[in-house]
C-alpha cells in the first residue's frame, strides 16, 4: 500500500478548534504560545530543569492535577471551580501552578502524572528525543 500525505493538508486538518472559530464566526484566533485558549490549565509549564505538558480538559482532570502538585485547596475554590472559571481567572491559576512546577524536575514529574488519567509530557531537547530508546 502507498500512502500521499499533503503536509499542508494534514497542518490546517490540525487547526480544527481555531480554524472552525474562523470558519463560523470569523474570529480571527489570537495567540497563545503552548496554552489553549478556552481550557485551562492546558499548556507548558516550566519545571526545575526543563517543561512539561499538563492538559485539564475536565473537572475530574483538573482536581487530578491539584492532588498530583498537593495543591488541594484550589480544587474546590469557587474562581476554579470549572473551566469556564478557570478560564476568567486564568493568569491567578497558571501563576500559582507554575510556581509548583518550578519545585521539581521533570522527570519527577512524569512519575507523578503516570497513570494519573491526565494528559501530559516532556518537551525534549535533540538530545532527550534521540536518546529515547521509542526511537
Amino acid at each position: 500500500m502507498h500512502l500521499d500525505c499533503n503536509l499542508l493538508s494534514s497542518q490546517v486538518a490540525c487547526l480544527t478548534y481555531i480554524a472552525s472559530n474562523f470558519l463560523n464566526c470569523r474570529t480571527e484566533s489570537i495567540r497563545w504560545g503552548t496554552a489553549h485558549a478556552s481550557i485551562v490549565p492546558y499548556q507548558a509549564f516550566k519545571t526545575k530543569d526543563g517543561y512539561i505538558v499538563v492538559g485539564a480538559g475536565n473537572n475530574q482532570q483538573f482536581a487530578t492535577v491539584c492532588k498530583i502538585l498537593n495543591l488541594p485547596e484550589i480544587i474546590h475554590d469557587h474562581k476554579y471551580k470549572n473551566n469556564q472559571q478557570r478560564v476568567i481567572n486564568r493568569n491567578e491559576l497558571i501563576g500559582i501552578l507554575s510556581a509548583r512546577f518550578l519545585e521539581e524536575e521533570t522527570s519527577k514529574w512524569l512519575d507523578h502524572f503516570e497513570g494519573s488519567g491526565v494528559p501530559y509530557g516532556p518537551i525534549n531537547n535533540m538530545k532527550q528525543v534521540f536518546s529515547d530508546p521509542q526511537i
